[in-house]
């Protein structure tokens, strides 16, 4: 398979209900980004469409967290059970993306690539949602802008939670010691002087570094970025981990694009944001 994809095994995973709350099948594959064996989860409508559109929710989880996230938690509290309880055909595809540091990098989104190729080979899909947290929101939007000319003709929009434009800027203003570290390690280093200031460098190393911050956001992807979809943003309004005001300047940049856009502020820090915010985000994607 192109790119070095090979597909391993699929087999479906039983937890007990005080772990999880929904049956959901897991797929293996070979990453792009080390060449060793990851994961990815899905789980099936729980109702047959009758308008003959089928739509896919491919989902990006937290900083430290695992492509399982939407399918634990107490029964009736996951956001799986929340988005299909919702939009009851709907699928939902939950992606590893490199891991719990991934960031998005060049080779997490080739893996996304052949995640979502894989999947919709089986289940053909004629609507696909980003659907991301966190440091997921923020690889959601700038996957958005890169996907490959088939899937972006499919993806209709994207909700984000806490997304930002500028990985650089975000590792400079955040006050989470684990995007820090965790940035440092998927992009070989610290942003310590602005983008520009980088580039006249000679240190080869520093370039390298200022390189990867910027080419992984989407600042540097603005002009690949669909027109025609639309965005829903989630932001706390008291979230210092991932910037208010950088998520507020992603808001204006969509704006200023004439992006169909809808913002969602919650009250509060981060973990305020609900499963509801992300549904009703959903809601206005697909409405």
């Amino acid at each position: 398979m192109s790119f070095g994809l090979l597909l391993l095994a699929a087999f479906y995973v039983t937890v007990p209900i005080a772990q999880a709350a929904l049956n959901f099948t897991t797929q293996s594959f070979q990453s792009e980004i080390d060449k060793k064996e990851d994961n990815y989860a899905f789980l099936l409508p729980s109702s047959k469409s009758f308008l003959g559109t089928s739509v896919l929710v491919v989902y990006l989880h937290k900083l430290n967290e695992t492509y399982t996230a939407p399918f634990v938690g107490k029964t009736g509290k996951t956001l799986a059970e929340a988005i299909q309880k919702e939009f009851p055909t709907v699928s939902i595809l939950s992606l590893n993306y490199g891991g719990k540091d991934s960031w998005g990098r060049r080779q997490a989104r080739i893996d996304i690539t052949h995640n979502i190729h894989d999947f919709i080979a089986t289940h053909p899909t004629d609507k696909i949602v980003l659907m991301g947290e966190d440091m997921g929101g923020t690889t959601a939007i700038n996957y958005y802008a890169c996907a490959p000319k088939d899937l972006k003709e499919k993806i209709c929009g994207v909700v984000a939670v806490s997304a930002v434009s500028d990985l650089a800027e975000l590792y400079r203003q955040t006050a989470g010691g684990d995007v820090k570290s965790t940035m440092e390690k998927a992009f070989g280093g610290k942003p310590a002087a602005p983008h520009k200031e980088y580039l006249v460098s000679e240190n080869e190393k520093i370039k390298q570094v200022a390189s990867d911050y910027f080419n992984n956001s989407l600042e540097a992807n603005w002009p690949l970025f669909p027109t025609d979809g639309k965005v829903a943003l989630v932001t706390a309004n008291l979230d210092a981990v991932n910037s208010v005001q950088l998520q507020r300047n992603l808001a204006r940049s969509l704006r200023n694009r004439d992006i169909d856009l809808k913002e969602i502020e919650v009250q509060g820090e981060a973990p305020a944001i609900t499963n509801s915010d992300l549904v009703e985000g959903l809601k206005f994607v697909l409405k």
